[in-house]
């Protein structure tokens, strides 16, 4: 549900952050336009992390709350045809987005982003399923780790932004 949430706002920074390269003074700020580009994706990125942590902090709690309980969770056949209905839909997005992602680093983010949902939304079918018929812990334990995976594939990411704000240098292989 977080994630139903952030995502319409995330991609609202990046539209705003793409239209205001357009308008930068290339005289006042001439990398302001890469910059502020740049700002944006980890503006976004910061935003798909709160999600994660979020995620973390309920699942923590349904775990506390629910601790030396035996038994599994109620199997509700909806919300598997709702996950997969939205990881099928972030797959087809994630393989158009791969199409275009060399072209403008926007859609670049966008594709990272499809492609984490894809892997949440996949491993949450599973999750959902075990904690239906297996342990209810499984559900989620299984936010718990995806959450943490998506944070820290995130934080990969902004660390490479932040060399782009930086400014560091290509290596000397790279270059030759």
């Amino acid at each position: 549900m977080a994630d139903a949430i952030f995502d319409p706002l995330s991609n609202i920074i990046l539209i705003a952050a793409n239209r205001a390269t357009r308008s930068v003074n290339s005289r006042h700020f001439p990398s302001g336009r890469a910059r502020l580009e740049t700002v944006g994706n980890i503006v976004f990125y910061f935003l798909m992390s709160a999600i994660s942590f979020i995620i973390v902090a309920f699942s923590i709690r349904d775990i506390a709350e629910r601790s030396g309980l035996g038994g599994v969770s109620e199997f509700h056949l909806s919300v598997v045809i709702v996950a997969t209905t939205s990881f099928v839909t972030k797959f087809c997005l994630f393989l158009y987005c791969s199409t275009l992602r060399k072209r403008y680093s926007q859609v670049h983010i966008v594709w990272k982003d499809h492609r984490n949902d894809v892997l949440i939304n996949g491993l949450r079918i599973l999750t959902w399923v075990g904690g239906a018929k297996l342990a209810w812990w499984i559900d989620p334990a299984g936010s718990i780790i995806l959450a943490l995976f998506i944070a820290a594939l995130w934080c990969r990411t902004v660390f490479t932004e932040f060399m782009l704000i930086i400014g560091v240098a290509t290596s000397a292989e790279s270059t030759s």
